[in-house]
């Protein structure tokens, strides 16, 4: 139904992340997730892309995710952004680039304390991947 919703004229990106605040301020985190989602979808399908939309909206699903398995797609999302890019034209800010590689390695580093070597150097290989990205981070 919120797709529906969200595909009627005047529902903009904008108005989805109001949606998604209010879900979260009531306590409805499955809706609050879906208005995100969907917001996402809104922006990835837009033209021309508004990057700095886009992250701040990773950003929230991934803070949002309840494990590293449901934050995962996210992250996979923003290096799909970063397809066919270098450090001269990333479209994500340094400091977008830096939270990912931050929430990346923590993550990591998470898995490696629970036994779990192989997800540990998934996350922490991504980690780096993201430093590619920024000369500040190089």
């Amino acid at each position: 139904m919120l797709r529906r919703a969200a595909d009627a004229e005047g529902v903009t990106a904008g108005r989805l992340r109001v949606l998604a605040d209010l879900a979260f301020e009531c306590h409805e985190r499955e809706l609050g997730v879906a208005a995100l989602e969907q917001c996402l979808t809104n922006l990835l399908a837009g033209e021309p892309r508004r990057h700095s939309e886009l992250a701040a909206v990773l950003r929230e699903l991934i803070r949002r995710a309840q494990s590293r398995t449901a934050a995962q797609p996210h992250f996979r999302t923003a290096m799909r952004l970063l397809d066919g890019c270098s450090d001269a034209n990333a479209p994500l800010s340094t400091d977008d680039l830096q939270w990912l590689l931050a929430e990346s390695w923590n993550k990591g580093v998470a898995a490696m304390r629970e036994g779990r070597y192989d997800e540990a150097e998934t996350w922490m290989s991504q980690a780096f991947s993201f430093s590619n990205f920024s000369p500040a981070l190089h």
